[in-house]
């Protein structure tokens, strides 16, 4: 079980920044679009520490999973529709460019994210030779201890998990 806990700051992190990028979308439509932004918060629960300016207040809170924008208007019992800061005030095409503001960053930040991840890489073992049992099949195969395996059946090996996977499913 404690590989779950070694997993979870990473998850943490990767969750909470998809979360507060997506709201940061939503934050951004709603600048261009004159809605007031009463809240715009990185985390969730009580507020740790934040500042005003203008109309919204900025702020960190207690749990770091992402975030949330809180704009004027956002649900439709708010007393203040009526204002002209008010989400719902504003036309259909505008309230779905708002809503949609998070799914637009989403795709941004993956455009830029994926490629980082999938440069910085995974690691794995070669598909070498560790020990060889004198009799056994590998030893009248002729392998020893350090050779490295490229390929079974023509297939190529790219990791020892490659290589355990491919000698499993060929049989006698």
């Amino acid at each position: 079980m404690s590989w779950l806990w070694q997993g979870a700051p990473a998850f943490a992190l990767v969750l909470g920044s998809v979360v507060l990028f997506h709201e940061f979308g939503h934050y951004l439509a709603a600048k261009m679009y004159g809605i007031t932004v009463e809240i715009f918060s990185v985390g969730f629960g009580p507020r740790l520490w934040g500042f005003r300016r203008g109309a919204t207040d900025y702020r960190l809170s207690w749990i770091p999973l992402g975030g949330y924008v809180a704009v004027a208007g956002q649900e439709p019992s708010d007393p203040r529709n009526s204002s002209s800061i008010s989400l719902q005030r504003r036309s259909v095409g505008q309230r779905v460019l708002f809503y949609s503001g998070g799914v637009v960053m989403n795709v941004l930040f993956a455009l830029v994210a994926f490629p980082i991840a999938f440069h910085s890489g995974v690691s794995f073992l070669a598909p070498e030779i560790g020990r060889v049992d004198g009799g056994s099949a590998a030893w009248e195969a002729d392998l020893r201890p350090g050779d490295r395996v490229l390929a079974i059946g023509g297939k190529p090996m790219y990791s020892f998990d490659n290589l355990i996977v491919e000698v499993a499913l060929a049989g006698p």
